[in-house]
This record gives structure tokens, C-alpha cells and sequence, in this order.
């Protein structure tokens, strides 16, 4: 029979070693039943026949193999859970006795109900056994795209699902759709064929038992347990001694497991605090003494007492990372409902995770549900003498390591770019990004929180933080998003997260870290409201990570959107976002690190810049803004501080107008945020009041300047002033000051450029774009002069050569290639910074691109994702030599003040060994360094360290898998060949070298 081998397959592998690490005698399984009218009755009969003769073959209980039947049609019903029936006989007479109901085919409705009422413990689902899911269907659903959503979620969980398609009007892609691979969809012609299959069922999988001992768990508990009259003094002793065995498996002490016990009757009682007794010996004479009470049942007083005392750290609380837990054993409903189900969703928020034990028929599922963190937490035994059923979930539940974010609980929100420029698929691809992202979290209020905001025209909330309490659920919330369109108001997008969704009301936690993710495949409609919003979100205290789509997006609005720029993303496509969703959640749960620059010091000083920035009435508020952002973006790349960098702006038009002075904002963020308040004045253009404002009053002790401190100043401008021969001789007045650098930039066609080398401190500092769009381009000299720093890397041609033999595979070359685009997303790229190369080989070498193929970020990753797997044999000696004859040559980008490094990846040994070390030394011999990277055991490490410039450019991985682990060291040995090869030190940035190079 079909099932009994596709069951035996997944709980009995053949393989012995298998066999020996699996528990091959339990499993929850579970048969979904199509019920609809175009089985009939007879053929639904075939269907309960088949399982009947399945359940034969096994033991059936408890503690061996448990059955449930779900059928479905119109509506889904259940037929029976799994801890309906605990032996063979009666579990067989009860599947003979499920009814068929006619109707249409809701498939998805019946997974959905599988999903929330069959696998959980309150039903029977056992943690650490295999669940299994069996779907049985003549036709196709009547909501494909709900069935799709629904099947979706359930992968999502440790369900595995098989599909069998009976007959010929069921479709195939949505079994497919429907199971868990495709090894495990199954099709047969009629109902009296089931058994033509056997043959096809091939896979074979085995899930062992989670926890069998808790060992060195650090984790506080408390027990709260029932001592009303209901239960009698022998029943709660039935309790306590659940609580001696369950604490027989903990290591006890101040730095494992703590235990305390609350009891509650009309009131609650604390026994002992988790600090009491720091031995188990001592803990469990401890729970032998508790008394037993009766009285009421007021569970609310006792789980108000345990959220406002029992973790406190005078009684032994201990804070995240360590678990906090507390189990809730009770028999009866409690006096208050409204009042219980209040007080456990308080105690839920401070970041306990809370579990619920309901003894008996006279308590409700709908008040365990209320007390426990999610369903995955409520567990009921018929009686008392019961008990000890439930003493192995306990134990897996309280062992269980919570999946917080960084140290703490987090509520994170995403906030998804749903207009016209994003279209349906890309949309899509946005949602499934954050399903992936979601799913290897602990959802729910004692762990992490996520919440949904889809915004284009309008902003329209989801789901809230706390709308979810279980991560599957919460997929199937996330699955069922629509796309509507329209235009990109990211501005009231942030303002209406800041309102609704980051509030108590609506579920954030004031224990827990805050996190917004924006997603946007374009530029807002306001960029400076936009740039506002996100700062009144991060100065409350919100982190914010910002990931760019494509090529449209506003790069400058990025960063200022993003608390810094470690939490800025850029990919060049939608295709491309899932593979940055390792490092998305490692930036939102990790700390906020420091900006980008190795130390707080410019070279071995600080520094004191000042800002010029021309407000005449030829800028316009819309280039005057550019100039803010600009401004912005430099000030990203350095620590703000009063032993680092000190940042002054000061505006001109007819008059001046200081914004700040240099010892106003002591930190980035509020620097930052000064910055985008700064407002556009029109005028004239009197430069030469700036210039002589600056020189009396900017450098002065009162407005904070450091006779320590390299003394910057940077005019922007984007004409010839009102008065050039005022401003010749001011500009000379400033620079004759002692250690005063000057730097000027000219913007547009109507500069003077006399003027602005007059303004300079010489000609190398005076620089000049075509447009204001264009500022960004000059960011990197400006760098340079105010602050030499490794991370952001000299000019460098970077090719990367990749192995594309037949040893690799499509799945590992694509691996190459997300390493690649990880790599190039950390550089500023374009021709005045970074440019990338990329050549493939096999039997021969490919080129993909020259070094100025691509000169923005997003066309380089969206070209890297578009590289094709070619197969062959291994010619590195053939790929080698294309690179030194080819790649690095003026005509094909290579620029003689940029420093040439050459990538190798290679998962073997080449087929020419000796041909590839002649012309791996022909390579270094030009002046390319080089940096071979072997993937995996077949790699010849003789070979790697002969191919790279010296042993600290050779890198070894295991896997594929693990490239993204050696990706900050690969960029660490290039910056530091930057910092031996290519510039001192440090800069004294008074007596720069005669031609600036970008830095």
C-alpha cells in the first residue's frame, strides 16, 4: 500500500546508521481527506480503508505512533486528534466511523486547520517526533492561490507533507505545491490503484528527539501552581511532584537553571524566589515543604505577583540572554477571565514566555490559550494521575533556547515599497524576502515581534507586532499580502510606523530592541520629509536598516534614512535580495556598530571642519537640498565627537548664517539630524561675507575649536560671487591663518574657476562637478584630504576570476557569484572608486565584464546575478593569463593610480599546474596583487599559495556555504596592501601630494 511505504520510508529508514539515531517507534501523523462531491462515498470508503490497513502495521499510543483524521470540503472538520485514540483497536473503529460530507474542494481552509488545531500539544503533537502530514485529493483546490499560501506555511514548519493525487482531474503543480519536495508527491489513476506506486516512494527521512536532558541550560522558572479547594491536598501533591521530577533534570544554581514556586488559591502565595535555594538537594526538600491552601481560584492575582516580583534581580531575575519562564498548572477556570487573560499577556511583554497546564474537563482550551504564549505552549491531561504525560514537553519547552535578537527580545516592522514602479512579481519577491527572514525566529511576545506596513500612495498596516503569537500564523499573514500600487510617499510611511505601530497599544515592548527594515525600489516623493521621518524615529530610539531595489533608488536618501551605514543595502535587483538576507538579520540584530572608519582620530589628529554652503537664488531648494545631502553623506563616514571630528555649517546668500558651530553636536545621529533641518535662504551670492564670517568667527575657542585639530574648511558653490575681488582677498585672509586647509567645489557651468582656485587653499583643492547630481562623485577626494581611512578603500581595479568547471555545479557557481555581489556592495563603486571585473573559466576563460563595464553599484550587482555556469575542465593557467593580458589595460578601465587586485576562486586543482603558477608569476610580476580562495577538500593548497601574492592572501572554506564567513577577511587583506602600498601612515593634510587621488 501507497501510505504504509511512504510512511515507512520517513519513520524507518533502511539505512542502519539511520536507524540507530532515530526514534523509529513515534510519530504524529496526521491524514487530510478529500470529503468533496466529486469523491462519492464509496471512494471516500477506498480512502478510510487505505489508512485503516496503514495503522495496522504499528504500534498505536502515546508513546509509539499517534493518528488523527481531518477531512475536508466546503468546510474542513475534524474527525479525530491524535491523542483521540491511545491503542489499535479503538483508533481503527473510530477511523471506520468517520462521515463523509460532500461539497466543494477547500483545500486551503484544511491545512489551515491542520496547521492551527492538529500539531499541537494540547491535541496530542509530541515536541521531538516526527509530524507528518498526508493529503489525499481527486481535484484541484478551489482556491489554488490560497491553497498555495496555505501549503506555503505549513513548510515553514516542521510538518513534512505528502501529497497523493488520485485520478485524473487533480493537478500537479499543486501537489507539488502542496508537499514538501517533489520526491514526496505521489499520483495514481483511480482509487483501487493506490498500490501501483510503491516503487516510486525513494525518500527516506528521519527527525531524532530534540532534548533529552536539559544539562548546563541557564534559565529562570517559576511554577504557579493551583491550590483551590477543587483540587484537594493529595492532587496537589501530584503537582508538586511533577515539579520535583521535571527539576530533576536541570543542573540548579546561580549560573544554570533557578526555580521558584507561586501558588494561589482566593490569594497568591510565594513560596520561594529563584535566588532561594542554589542546590538541587536544597530545591527539592523546598517543593516537598509547599503548602497546600484552598480556597478561590484567582489566577490573575498570581500570575500579577510573579510579573511584578518573581524576576526581579533582588529575587534572583537574571537578564536576556537567559530564559525566563513560567509553567501554569491549574484545574479550573479562574474567577476573573478577563482579568487572567490581561495580567498573562502583561507578564507575556516583559519577555516571558508562559506555558499552560490544564487538569481535567472543568477548565476551558479558550482560558489555557489566554494564559499560555501561543497554542505550542498549552498541554491538558484528563486527571492528575496524568501528569507525568506531560513531563517530557515541559522539560523540551523549558530547554528550548529562545531565538532573540542581539541580547534582548526585538520588535521588528517591516516596510514594504508596494507602488506602481514595483509591479506584482517584484512585489512577490518582497514578500517571500521576509518570510525567509522571519522564519528562523521564536515569534511571539516573549520573543521576537514583527509587524507589516505596505506603503505607496497611503501607508496600510498588515499585521502589528502583536497580532501573531506563532511564527506560522504569522507567515500565513505575511503570504496573504496584496499589492495595490500607486506612488512612493516613503515620508508618510515612516510617520505612520512611528505612530501606530511602535506604541504599547499595538504590541512594542519597552525591554525590547526596536527595528524598522524599509524596503523601496525607488526614490520618495520627498526626500526631505522622508530624511525627517526616519530621524524623528531613530531619536526614539528605532534602528533602521534601508535596502535600495534596482537603479532608481536615491542612494543620499538611503543613508539618511538608515541609522548609519552599516545598515544601508543596495542590490541590483529583486532576484537578488534573498541573498542578503543573512546579513539584513545580522545588522538588525547585532548592536549598532560604529561608522565605517578604523579609529576615532583623522590620520593622528583630529579634526575641525567647517561647511560652506551657498543658498544664492541660482541653487534653487531642490539643489540646496542636494548640497544638505552630500553634506550628509560625508559626514557618515567619520566618528563625530569632541576627540574626533567636529562638524560646523555655515549658509550665504545675501548674508550668512551660521546653522551650528563645531561643538554643537557632540554625536552623528544628532548631527545628522541638524543637518536635514537646515533651511534654504535665497539671495545673493556673497561669498565673500561667508569667508570672512568663517575666519572671525568659526575657528574660536567659545564655538569650539581644538588647537590640536586639523582646521578644514569646504566651500560649496554654484557661482561666480557678487563681489570677486572681496572675496579674492578674504579667501587670502583664510588661508593665511595657521593651519586653515581649504577646499572649494564648483557646481554647474557658471563657476568661475579662477575664482574657485583663488578660494582654495591651491589648485589641487579646488574641485569641480557638472551638476549637483553629480556631487556624490567627488565624495571620495574629499575623504582623502579630510581623513585617509582603509575601510573606505583607495582607488582600486578589482577582478574577480571564477571557477565555472564542472566540479562546481550550478547551485555552488551561484554561491561564487552571491559572495562576489557581497563583496562589491561594500565598496563605493564607479570610476572614481572602485571598479569590478569579473572572468569565468572552464575549459576556457569568459570574460563577463571589464572593469568599466558598470559604473554604479546597482547595474554591477544586477550584472553579477545575470553571470552564467558554463562546466568543463579546470584551465586557472588559461584564466590567469586572460586577466594579465586583458583585464588590466587603460582601454578596458585600468587606471594607473589605482591599485590591481586579481580574486581567485576554485573549488579543485587546475588541470595545468605548472602552466598555472608560470602565469600566476607573470600576473604579480605587473604589480596585481592576488588572492586565491579554495573551496572544499579538493583544492591543492600548494597551488593556492603559488598562485597568491604571499600566504596572507590565501583563504581556504569548507563549503560553499562558508565563503560569506571569509568575506570581512578577504577585504581586510586588501586594505592592507592599500595601507603598506599606497600612502603612509597617516596624511598631513596641510602639504597634500601634488594630485589628489580619490580615495
Amino acid at each position: 500500500m501507497i501510505l504504509w511505504f511512504v510512511l515507512m520510508s520517513l519513520l524507518f529508514p533502511q539505512s542502519n546508521a539511520q536507524n540507530s539515531s532515530c526514534s523509529a517507534n513515534k510519530a504524529d501523523i496526521i491524514f487530510l481527506l478529500d470529503s468533496s462531491t466529486s469523491e462519492g462515498e464509496t471512494n471516500f470508503r477506498k480512502q478510510l480503508d487505505f489508512v485503516t490497513n496503514f495503522t495496522k502495521a504499528y504500534q498505536i499510543g502515546p508513546s509509539h505512533v499517534q493518528v488523527g483524521i481531518f477531512t475536508f470540503s466546503s468546510t474542513p472538520q475534524v474527525a479525530f486528534y491524535l491523542n483521540t485514540y491511545s491503542d489499535k483497536a479503538s483508533l481503527i473503529q473510530g477511523i471506520n466511523s468517520v462521515k463523509y460530507l460532500s461539497g466543494n474542494t477547500y483545500t486551503d481552509l484544511a491545512l489551515k486547520l491542520v496547521r492551527e488545531d492538529g500539531f499541537i500539544p494540547i491535541h496530542g503533537s509530541r515536541t521531538g517526533v516526527p509530524k507528518i502530514l498526508v493529503v489525499m485529493t481527486d481535484g484541484e483546490s478551489t482556491s489554488p492561490r490560497k491553497t498555495e499560501i496555505e501549503a506555503t506555511t505549513l513548510h515553514y514548519t516542521d510538518i513534512k507533507v505528502i501529497s497523493i493525487g488520485i485520478g485524473s482531474s487533480v493537478q500537479i503543480d499543486e501537489l507539488r505545491t502542496i508537499a514538501s519536495d517533489n520526491e514526496h508527491v505521489f499520483t495514481v489513476p483511480s482509487f483501487d490503484s493506490l498500490q501501483s506506486i510503491e516503487n516510486e516512494i525513494q525518500k527516506q527521512t528521519c527527525v531524532d528527539e530534540i532534548i533529552d536532558t536539559c544539562d548546563s541550560k541557564q534559565a529562570d522558572i517559576v511554577f504557579i501552581l493551583d491550590s483551590s479547594s477543587s483540587e484537594g491536598e493529595a492532587n496537589f501533591r501530584k503537582q508538586l511532584e511533577l515539579v520535583k521530577n521535571v527539576t530533576e533534570t536541570f543542573i540548579i544554581g546561580p549560573n544554570n537553571t533557578q526555580v521558584s514556586i507561586v501558588t494561589f488559591a482566593t490569594d497568591e502565595y510565594n513560596e520561594f524566589f529563584l535566588n532561594e535555594h542554589t542546590n538541587k538537594q536544597d530545591l527539592l526538600n523546598a517543593i516537598g515543604n509547599v503548602t497546600y491552601y484552598g480556597g478561590g481560584t484567582h489566577t490573575e492575582k498570581a500570575l500579577q505577583f510573579v510579573r511584578l516580583n518573581s524576576f526581579k534581580p533582588e529575587n534572583g531575575g537574571r537578564p536576556s540572554p537567559v530564559s525566563k519562564l513560567v509553567i501554569v498548572i491549574t484545574d479550573g477556570n479562574s474567577y476573573y477571565p478577563s482579568q487572567t487573560k490581561t495580567q498573562a499577556e502583561l507578564l507575556q511583554h516583559t519577555g516571558v514566555q508562559v506555558m499552560s497546564v490544564g487538569i481535567g474537563s472543568s477548565i476551558t482550551q479558550a482560558e489555557l490559550n489566554n494564559i499560555a504564549t501561543d497554542q505550542q505552549h498549552v498541554f491538558a491531561v484528563a486527571n492528575f494521575d496524568l501528569l507525568s504525560t506531560v513531563q517530557k514537553e515541559l522539560e523540551n519547552v523549558a530547554c528550548k533556547t529562545t531565538s532573540e535578537c542581539g541580547d534582548k527580545p526585538a520588535d521588528i516592522v517591516f516596510l514594504l515599497d508596494g507602488s506602481s514602479s514595483e509591479g506584482q512579481a517584484n512585489f512577490q519577491k518582497q514578500i517571500d524576502f521576509v518570510t525567509n527572514f522571519v522564519k528562523s525566529f521564536d515569534v511571539g511576545p516573549s520573543n521576537v515581534q514583527f509587524g507589516l506596513v505596505v506603503f505607496s500612495t497611503a501607508a496600510r498596516t498588515e499585521f502589528f507586532l502583536d497580532t501573531y503569537k506563532d511564527k506560522a500564523s504569522m507567515i500565513a499573514g505575511i503570504q496573504s499580502t496584496n499589492y495595490v500600487g500607486g506612488s512612493t510617499h516613503t515620508d508618510n510611511a515612516l510617520r505612520y510606523t512611528r505612530y501606530f505601530h511602535f506604541t504599547t497599544e499595538h504590541g512594542s515592548r519597552d525591554n525590547a530592541t526596536k527595528i524598522l527594515i524599509l524596503l523601496t525600489d525607488g526614490q520618495s516623493i520627498d526626500t526631505t520629509r522622508t530624511i525627517n521621518e526616519a530621524d524623528l524615529l531613530k531619536k526614539a530610539g528605532v534602528k533602521i536598516l534601508a535596502v535600495g531595489i534596482g537603479s532608481q533608488v536615491n542612494n543620499n536618501e538611503l543613508n539618511g534614512v538608515a541609522t548609519d551605514r552599516n545598515h544601508v543595502f543596495s542590490v541590483g535587483n529583486f532576484d537578488l535580495l534573498h541573498s542578503f538576507v543573512d546579513e539584513i538579520k545580522q545588522e538588525s540584530c547585532g548592536e549598532i556598530k560604529p561608522t565605517p572608519t578604523p579609529v576615532s582620530e583623522c590620520g593622528k589628529k583630529p579634526a575641525d571642519i567647517v561647511f560652506v554652503l551657498d543658498s544664492s537664488s541660482s541653487e534653487g531648494p531642490t539643489n540646496f537640498q542636494k548640497q544638505l545631502d552630500f553634506v550628509r553623506d560625508f559626514i557618515y563616514q567619520f566618528t563625530i565627537g569632541p576627540n574626533a571630528i567636529q562638524v560646523s555649517v555655515v549658509v550665504f546668500s545675501s548674508d550668512t548664517h551660521e546653522e551650528f558651530p563645531l561643538n554643537k553636536y557632540q554625536d552623528q545621529a544628532t548631527l545628522l539630524s541638524a543637518v536635514a533641518q537646515i533651511q534654504y535662504i535665497q539671495g545673493a551670492t556673497y561669498t565673500d561675507k561667508a569667508l570672512s564670517y568663517v575666519r572671525q568667527h568659526s575657528f574660536t575657542t567659545l564655538k569650539g575649536v581644538r588647537q590640536n585639530a586639523t582646521h578644514l574648511v569646504i566651500v560649496l558653490t554654484d557661482g561666480a560671487s557678487t563681489n570677486p575681488a572681496d572675496t579674492s582677498r578674504e579667501a587670502n585672509l583664510l588661508k593665511s591663518q595657521p593651519d586653515k586647509v581649504v577646499i572649494s567645489v564648483g557646481i554647474g557651468s557658471y563657476i568661475n574657476q579662477t575664482e574657485l582656485e583663488t578660494i582654495a587653499t591651491d589648485r589641487d583643492h579646488a574641485l569641480n562637478v557638472k551638476s549637483f547630481d553629480a556631487l556624490d562623485s567627488i565624495k571620495s577626494e574629499l575623504t582623502y584630504v579630510a581623513c585617509k581611512t582603509c575601510d573606505f578603500i583607495a582607488k582600486a581595479d578589482i577582478v574577480f576570476v571564477l571557477d565555472a568547471s564542472s566540479s562546481e555545479g550550478q547551485t555552488n557557481f551561484d554561491k561564487q557569484l552571491d559572495f562576489v555581489a557581497r563583496v562589491a556592495n561594500d565598496f563605493n563603486i564607479g570610476p572614481r572608486d572602485v571598479q569590478i571585473g569579473v572572468i569565468t573559466y572552464a575549459y576556457s576563460p569568459n570574460l563577463e565584464f571589464y572593469l568599466n563595464r558598470y559604473s554604479t553599484k546597482s547595474s554591477l550587482l544586477s550584472a553579477i546575478q545575470r553571470i552564467p555556469y558554463t562546466s568543463g575542465n579546470t584551465r586557472t593557467d588559461l584564466a590567469i593569463k586572460y586577466v594579465a593580458d586583458q583585464m588590466f589595460l587603460n582601454a578596458h578601465g585600468d587606471r594607473p593610480d589605482a591599485n590591481d587586485y586579481v580574486i581567485i576562486l576554485t573549488d579543485g586543482a587546475s588541470t595545468q599546474p605548472n602552466d598555472t603558477l608560470r602565469e600566476a608569476q607573470n600576473l604579480k610580476q605587473q604589480g596585481a596583487t592576488v588572492l586565491s580562495i579554495g573551496i572544499g577538500s579538493s583544492v591543492n593548497k600548494a597551488e593556492l599559495n603559488g598562485i597568491a601574492s604571499d600566504k596572507h592572501h590565501v583563504f581556504t572554506v569548507d563549503s560553499f556555504d562558508a565563503l560569506k564567513t571569509i568575506r570581512e577577511d578577504v577585504k581586510k587583506a586588501a586594505c592592507e596592501v592599500v595601507s603598506q602600498t599606497v600612502t603612509p601612515e597617516y596624511i598631513d593634510i596641510i602639504t597634500p601630494p601634488a594630485t589628489v587621488p580619490a580615495s
